[in-house]
């Protein structure tokens, strides 16, 4: 998947119009990064088939932290 493809399903994951985040903005800033959101997250990272262990996500403070659990299944 790209980066551009995550940026949309973690939009849609916060319920956000499309093109309004960006890889360095903080999940705090956003105000719609909550338990739900994790949620819905790892059942992304497990549609590509990949398990992701919730610390690894409690520990993102921005987009690109997530991006970066996701590790070589997203390019460019």
């Amino acid at each position: 998947m790209t980066e551009a493809g995550v940026l949309s399903e973690l939009e849609r994951i916060m319920r956000m119009p499309p093109g309004s985040i960006s890889v360095g903005e903080t999940l705090e800033s956003l105000g719609r990064w909550d338990s739900l959101a994790v949620v819905e997250f790892i059942a992304f990272a497990d549609s590509l088939d990949l398990a992701v262990d919730p610390e690894h996500i409690d520990q993102c403070v921005t987009i690109r932290d997530l991006i970066t659990v996701l590790g070589d299944k997203v390019v460019g």
